[in-house]
């Protein structure tokens, strides 16, 4: 899956489908910049292909950013 780099949330990163996006906490909460701070032990919600949100693709590339 081909991420989008110039995203502003990890929904549009991951390109997730509408019906994904509505069932999303992080989505509700509008934290999709933020994504990595709504859970306490740093799991992504859906499963990504990998354990912690700090292997995640769309964290790093944040970070990288920042």
């Amino acid at each position: 899956m081909p991420f989008n780099k110039e995203a502003k949330n990890c929904w549009d990163f991951w390109n997730c489908p509408k019906h994904k996006r509505e069932s999303c906490t992080v989505y509700g909460l509008d934290m999709g910049n933020q994504c990595f701070n709504v859970f306490d032990d740093y799991r992504p919600q859906a499963p990504r292909g990998f354990e912690y949100c700090f292997d995640c693709p769309w964290f790093k590339m944040k970070q990288a950013s920042a």
